[in-house]
């Protein structure tokens, strides 16, 4: 949950106490109970003009999972409710988007938080603004878990491919893949183009602080361009 300690907004959270979020931009968020996913409170952003931006940032050690629902009513593709970690874009919502749940992972150590409205340079449709509730941070406690899935691939065309993986990996290995293909060893991401046709079985092995998980993850079948 969001709400006030003393004059100032927190995260009632799982990891510390309260974590102290720190407003920037043109406009802080602020606290406010008109409209809530939880029913008590939300954090609305604040009234900005154009190209300007409304944000909230604050501090998550990890390992840890963070979750939280968000909502936007905005000049759909032009504004938007944005979560960037670290300096990474992890999402979006644009338009009119009702209560959706986000839950994204980080590995060790300290990580930077920015959950923002943002603004284009004309035009405000529907409220014009984001709201963010029920956000919490809940330190992982047990090794990585990788979906298990079918990717599909053309013959010479590049591919890119997250894994979706919870409890905040920090490393990533891969059995399997066919030649020309990579997986980031950090990110998960598998990139690059193979020649090769066929269907590919690809073991992935996952680590955290709490362990390293091996699973027979991808079938990647290739496929020829007609």
């Amino acid at each position: 949950s969001l709400g006030l300690v003393g004059s100032e907004m927190c995260i009632r959270d799982r990891q510390t106490a309260d974590t102290k979020i720190v407003p920037f931009g043109f406009g802080d968020f602020f606290s406010q109970t008109a409209i809530t996913h939880d029913g008590i409170d939300a954090a609305q952003s604040g009234d900005v003009n154009d190209e300007e931006h409304s944000g909230m940032e604050f501090t998550v050690t990890g390992p840890a999972a963070l979750s939280f629902q968000w909502k936007v009513s905005s000049e759909k593709n032009y504004d938007y409710l944005v979560l960037v970690v670290d300096g990474y874009l992890k999402g979006y919502i644009s338009g009119e988007v009702d209560w959706t749940e986000v839950t994204t992972y980080v590995g060790p150590g300290d990580h930077n938080v920015d959950i923002y409205y943002l603004k284009d340079r004309a035009e405000s449709k529907g409220q014009d603004t984001g709201w963010v509730d029920e956000l919490v941070i809940t330190p992982t406690t047990t090794p990585p878990v990788v979906k298990v899935e079918t990717v599909y691939a053309y013959q010479n065309v590049y591919l890119r491919h997250s894994l979706e993986a919870t409890n905040a990996p920090s490393s990533y290995t891969a059995v399997g893949l066919p030649s020309g293909l990579t997986l980031h060893p950090e990110t998960g991401l598998i990139y690059g183009s193979t020649n090769l046709l066929g269907t590919f079985t690809v073991t992935v092995t996952a680590t955290n602080t709490l362990g390293t998980v091996s699973y027979t993850h991808l079938t990647l079948p290739t496929k020829r361009i007609v």
